[in-house]
């Protein structure tokens, strides 16, 4: 007496080298990527002119109210880090920030008659 067996069904597909792919691309990205730490206040950045960013590591801030921040540093606790920091240093300033005018020393200093920049 011969007894059939039923039929085999076909093997099914895994998922899980794919599900492996997935991570592992998610892990390359979120290591590759560079987070840019929050600002320390409020700011409304100024708009740019030039086709490529500045690389500096170190950024000091400035307020709309004259506010300095450096790392973890506020106010005038800003000035000895700054003078240690070796490099280039990129400012972010509010654009709202009163700017020098450059004639140095005919007007009160931070006015508005004649910025630097616009």
């Amino acid at each position: 007496m011969r007894i059939e067996l039923p039929p085999r069904k076909p093997a099914a597909e895994s998922i899980i080298p794919m599900i492996n792919v997935v991570f592992l691309l998610l892990i390359f990205f979120l290591l590759t990527a560079q987070i840019a730490p929050a600002p320390p206040f409020d700011m409304t950045l100024p708009e740019s002119h030039v086709d490529e960013a500045a690389q500096a590591r170190d950024v000091l801030y400035l307020s709309a109210t004259g506010e300095l921040a450096f790392n973890e540093a506020r106010g005038e606790t800003v000035w000895p880090l700054l003078l240690a920091a070796p490099g280039s240093l990129e400012l972010r300033a509010d654009a709202q920030t009163p700017r020098w005018c450059g004639c140095w020393g005919g007007c009160a200093g931070w006015v508005a008659h004649r910025p630097i920049w616009s």
